[in-house]
């Protein structure tokens, strides 16, 4: 049934056609623009399946963002007279111009854009203030909710604002048209305050009848308002030594009290993103103890070489959830779009947070059958707190000699005689310093001597049985353990200092994160306060057959001389420990590095 005939249709069409002699009188300059807008929505009325009251609904939103138009509607609908279109007279030739030469509008692809919404934290009982909001290309760093929308071109988006406790100034909608490849224009709504007190103001999107969703903020009233500062967007908190080349992308992660709060720095310069968080409705440590407990289980489960299809689906989800439970939409949003780029270019994740595997994270809206740790190069270091407000960033140049093996023969571990073989094929003879006997005062004697350049120890890790320890400890010979505490004696600093060593323990749970008194404690906490240039290790439990694949694989890259950078290195050997039983050993391995560093003589 063609439209135009349609009685919602005729009734729409008759009260424009009164009104249209007005409107370039009462639009000025703003005519030809709305004139556009105006016969692009017109025209779905010729499109076969169109429903007319969506279309009238459409053109309403349109004139909501003009009060003068709207005015104009008003008057015309009360005065009635919604007959049969006419031809006579400018008004009727337009519309039916624009029904007889107008081809049928083909449906239009949604476009995404985001919420930009800008409201003071802040605001004195006795003052008007302001709420404003635009629709963007991308999420922006000031937004106060930056919500994903899904909009149809050409029709704009009309705003309604819901602030129960506050009187508006000027009406509670306005309409925002949406550019093709542009950010729109601002909307703004003045307010007052009744009462003191916290209040949320909502804001809700719309397109004729379709909801597209909402925003919103908190607003704190007060008699007397803080005084505005400016507060510039935080510089990179890390620092590199002069001459080395910070990595592509630097992924900031800071916990807070409740919620952890991403940063995204690429080449140097914060991305442009609204302040990305992520709630935390559990404790990280215990939730990643039970996740850890379950990948050990797992890992100790397939250690037979039989196949579990089941386990290696296991790990998936896990890392599935870490993407959808922990990354913000803003940055997933830029990951999806640049995740060719994020595959060839290093990424380094600085975080204060020392459980969660970002090496896991695994995204279920792409195709994508790696997660972060293998999708691209990846590595880690950890961020800044009360304790390190401006921490040194990780070093650019890696030195192999002299070293040391740290292979107790007693500890039941397999394959050390292959690792000692790799070791010395690959690392220069002159240089090994490993003690005869590795027990725990040898050990220490050689941290302290700050000799030794690179440290490796194929071992067991143990975990302390209550929790309360900072990690595994070192299982040395005769039995004898060495824990992360041990690196703060003083002679051990000043050998860790003076020698700056690269550390890879190839040992169970030894990169698993914890806390200090003060901060982030654990090997990876203590090597790098005390300077250790990276640290390697598993987080949770590694079979021997992968810690072995891995070990050999990534010493073989390292010493390459190719300059691809350690993250790479280990980017390979993770690839290099999966095999087909669906052991998670091959995700374990946690790289705190530079993932640029390159190993010299």
């Amino acid at each position: 049934m063609p439209h135009p005939t349609d009685p919602t249709a005729q009734r729409l069409l008759a009260h424009i056609q009164r009104m249209l002699p007005d409107l370039p009188r009462i639009l000025g300059a703003e005519w030809p623009d709305f004139e556009d807008r105006l016969q692009t929505l017109l025209r779905q009325l010729d499109t076969p399946d169109v429903k007319s009251v969506v279309v009238e609904a459409q053109v309403l939103s349109l004139f909501a963002g003009y009060p003068r138009v709207m005015k104009s509607w008003q008057d015309t609908t009360l005065r009635g007279g919604g007959g049969q279109v006419t031809e006579r007279g400018s008004a009727g030739a337009w519309i039916a111009e624009t029904f007889q030469s107008a081809p049928s509008v083909q449906p239009a692809e949604p476009l995404t854009r985001y919420t930009d919404l800008r409201c003071p934290r802040q605001v004195g009982l006795s003052g008007e203030f302001q709420v404003t909001v635009r629709l963007t290309l991308r999420p922006h760093a000031e937004s106060r909710d930056a919500q994903r929308l899904s909009a149809l071109p050409g029709t704009p988006v009309v705003v309604e604002i819901n602030a129960p406790d506050f009187d508006l100034t000027e009406g509670s909608t306005r309409s925002i048209a949406l550019p093709d490849n542009r950010d729109s224009d601002w909307a703004v709504f003045g307010l007052k305050a009744r009462n003191g007190g916290s209040f949320k103001i909502r804001l809700r999107f719309f397109q004729g009848n379709n909801l597209l969703g909402q925003a919103q903020c908190d607003v704190q009233v007060v008699a007397q308002p803080l005084a505005v500062q400016s507060h510039p967007q935080p510089a990179l908190p890390l620092t590199f030594d002069a001459g080395a080349t910070p990595p592509k992308r630097i992924l900031c992660i800071a916990l807070r009290p409740n919620h952890l709060e991403f940063s995204l720095y690429v080449d140097g310069v914060r991305a442009d993103l609204s302040p990305t968080t992520a709630p935390l409705r559990t404790n990280p440590a215990a939730y990643m103890r039970r996740c850890y407990s379950r990948l050990s289980q797992l890992a100790k489960q397939t250690a037979g070489g039989v196949f579990d299809p089941a386990a290696a689906q296991e790990v998936k989800e896990l890392g599935n959830l870490l993407w959808t439970d922990l990354i913000p939409p803003a940055l997933k949003q830029i990951w999806l779009d640049e995740r060719a780029a994020w595959a060839k270019e290093p990424l380094l994740v600085v975080s204060d947070e020392p459980y969660i595997p970002w090496e896991l994270v695994w995204s279920n809206e792409a195709e994508s059958d790696l997660p972060w740790g293998v999708h691209g190069p990846m590595s880690r270091w950890l961020g800044v707190d009360e304790m390190h407000p401006a921490r040194s960033g990780p070093g650019v140049q890696l030195t192999l000699s002299p070293w040391a093996a740290l292979l107790p023969g007693d500890s039941g571990v397999s394959f050390l005689d292959k690792e000692a073989a790799l070791l010395r094929r690959l690392l220069p003879g002159d240089g090994e310093r490993t003690p005869a006997a590795p027990d725990q005062r040898a050990v220490v004697d050689l941290l302290a001597g700050g000799e030794c350049r690179w440290l490796y120890a194929g071992t067991h890790g143990l975990p302390d049985p209550g929790g309360e320890g900072e990690g595994a400890a070192l299982l040395l010979a005769g039995g004898e353990t060495l824990k992360p505490e041990a690196l703060v004696r003083t002679a051990v600093l000043a050998g860790l200092r003076k020698s700056r060593p690269g550390v890879f323990w190839n040992i169970c749970h030894g990169g698993a994160g914890s806390w200090s008194l003060t901060g982030v404690g654990g090997w990876a906490g203590r090597l790098i306060d005390g300077g250790a240039s990276l640290f390697l290790s598993p987080q949770w439990t590694v079979t021997d057959r992968a810690a072995l694949a891995f070990s050999e694989t990534f010493y073989s890259h390292l010493t390459r001389g190719d300059g691809k950078g350690v993250a790479v290195a280990a980017q390979q050997a993770r690839l290099a420990a999966q095999d087909s039983t669906g052991d998670p050993s091959w995700l374990a391995y946690a790289l705190y590095a530079h993932p640029n560093a390159r190993a010299g003589a």
